[in-house]
């Protein structure tokens, strides 16, 4: 992280935080629109992921926070290994599955495929970048060294990252579904938040948020298929799916403010 200088008021830096994350979500919004991205399978919606993960590495320099970019520490602990394992089991079982209940399923060709799963790459490079790289260490930086201040930016730079899932629910009027994906969001972006400032790395939470993303799209990407006729089957998948994630999330989450006792992050 970056050596602290001169701490700024805290209305100031929430205010920073605050014209970040909306200048990160507007710009992805109006790249939606000009390239009007029509599935995961689409490449024009790689081009808006790529367009993103550029100027959240821009902004995380600017701010003079390109050091985040190195840090080190993968997969060390057993935690990260046993989530990496259940969500490419779970990727393996959605696969078997979806040939099983409907053999008939074209899987896309290997160009799409590649498409496909840097597009789930870029989608966790740009949102941790921007919200756990910069962000997040922007809080850390500028409130005081205490456990409250940790928890107080975590919490912030969460809702943050989780106000921005409820934009797209808006024009169909579904404000219901938007405040509980903003809600679902807000959980695993305190988890994810957690888990980086105990382990210090930003490309552990890129990949881990990856493979979460990964698992829930995986049959849109590698399965032919109307993304609006989606298979009821795989839809259930899905749900169980982010279900899971999301107890894992909450009870990281549960765990980190009403139980711990220590006064280490984890």
């Amino acid at each position: 992280m970056k050596k602290k200088n001169k701490k700024l008021p805290f209305v100031i830096i929430l205010l920073v935080g605050v014209i970040l994350s909306s200048l990160y979500i507007g710009v992805t919004n109006i790249l939606q629109n000009i390239f009007s991205p029509r599935s995961v399978q689409d490449f024009h919606y790689l081009y808006v992921q790529a367009s993103a993960t550029v100027m959240s590495c821009l902004l995380l320099c600017v701010f003079g926070y390109g050091s985040v970019l190195k840090e080190k520490g993968f997969v060390k602990k057993p935690f990260f290994k046993a989530i990496f394992i259940y969500i490419l089991g779970v990727i393996g079982l959605i696969l078997i599955y979806a040939k099983c209940v409907q053999p008939q399923l074209k899987v896309n060709s290997f160009p799409i495929i590649c498409n496909f799963i840097t597009l789930m790459f870029l989608i966790g490079c740009s949102e941790e970048i921007c919200y756990r790289g910069l962000i997040l260490n922007l809080f850390l930086e500028h409130l005081p060294d205490t456990n409250k201040s940790i928890d107080m930016a975590i919490i912030l730079e969460s809702v943050l990252f989780g106000s921005g899932h409820i934009l797209k629910w808006i024009p169909s009027g579904k404000i219901f579904n938007g405040l509980l994906q903003c809600f679902i969001a807000t959980i695993f972006g305190i988890a994810i938040s957690i888990l980086y400032i105990r382990y210090k790395s930003i490309w552990t939470v890129i990949l881990l948020h990856t493979a979460y993303d990964f698992s829930l799209y995986v049959f849109d990407g590698i399965f032919h298929m109307n993304r609006f006729n989606v298979l009821e089957e795989l839809s259930m998948f899905r749900g169980i799916i982010a279900i899971v994630m999301f107890i894992l999330s909450l009870g990281m989450t549960i765990w980190h403010f009403f139980i711990k006792k220590s006064n280490d992050i984890l």
